[in-house]
């Protein structure tokens, strides 16, 4: 899905390259706004656990999509090419986006903004996390597809306070979500679900009153307890 993502995020950057300045610039702006995490960062937070990522399956996705926005192998391929992409690309272009390292950050950039039906939008991936949103997203108009969102709230919202989606199940308990997010390089998470429940682990029963044990112990004796 996030291979995907970031080809039809590329053929849209490298169509905007043909067309007027203002085009390509709004959709600049809006891929480099996006949150970033390269596959091997990803693979350095523990997303893997103990295995290695499987970079052969990287390196012939990347010479797949290298392949098809550049160097086709059909003569038919070519020629289509060649008719979209009159205009030559400029060299930052092509460096952002057709370098191995760039590939890998942009598969990783689309992993981590995709929203769970598979679309990149503006306002869903500048939204924080929190264990316990106050909105969901949706995909209320089956006409517009994935082509426009939908946020709800959950709870009562006031004006100026922040909206919040959850990144992982929030079902899931606190070291499973607290696990979730490291792996996917957010560090540990400390919204006031997290901190509540993580509080709630770790304290202790206060210690009982010498006296009441000693009276305890009277009474069960007294009722032949002990």
């Amino acid at each position: 899905m996030a291979l995907h993502a970031l080809v039809q995020c590329t053929a849209k950057i490298l169509l905007d390259e043909q067309q007027e300045q203002t085009a390509f610039d709004s959709d600049w702006e809006f891929v480099h706004s996006l949150a970033q995490l390269g596959m091997e960062d990803r693979a350095r937070s523990g997303w893997l656990g103990n295995s290695e990522p499987d970079r052969a399956t990287w390196k012939k996705a990347y010479e797949v999509y290298c392949q098809a926005f550049q160097n086709p192998t059909s003569e038919p391929d070519k020629n289509k090419l060649a008719r979209i992409l009159k205009r030559p690309i400029r060299k930052e272009v092509l460096d952002y986006l057709f370098n191995y390292d760039a590939f890998l950050r942009g598969l990783g950039r689309m992993s981590l903004n995709l929203e769970a039906h598979g679309g990149v939008y503006v306002l869903h991936s500048h939204m924080n996390h929190a264990c316990t949103p106050n909105i969901s997203v949706r995909h209320l108009d089956q006409r517009t597809s994935l082509s426009r969102i939908n946020a709800i709230a959950k709870t009562d919202i006031q004006p100026g306070e922040e909206l919040f989606i959850t990144y992982v199940n929030p079902e899931l308990s606190l070291e499973q979500r607290r696990q979730h997010l490291l792996e996917w390089g957010f560090g540990t998470c400390k919204c006031s679900r997290c901190v509540s429940e993580e509080q709630d682990a770790t304290r202790t029963p206060a210690a009982k009153d010498p006296a009441a044990d000693d009276l305890e112990r009277e009474l069960k004796a007294g009722l032949g307890v002990l």
